[in-house]
């Protein structure tokens, strides 16, 4: 299990659409993080008029 990745170079792990995957999910994850709190401060200053 260890070997299953010896025949790629580690030049290469920055090719790997694993890490493009990640960056993606961190970068979401920290969009949305922020996007709620803006909400959430909004919504406490005034309530929307629904």
């Amino acid at each position: 299990m260890i070997n299953s990745n010896s025949n790629q170079s580690p030049s290469k792990i920055f090719t790997h659409p694993g890490i493009f995957a990640f960056l993606l999910s961190v970068t979401i994850t920290l969009v949305t993080g922020l996007l709620t709190a803006k909400y959430l401060r909004c919504r406490r200053r005034k309530l929307p008029n629904n």
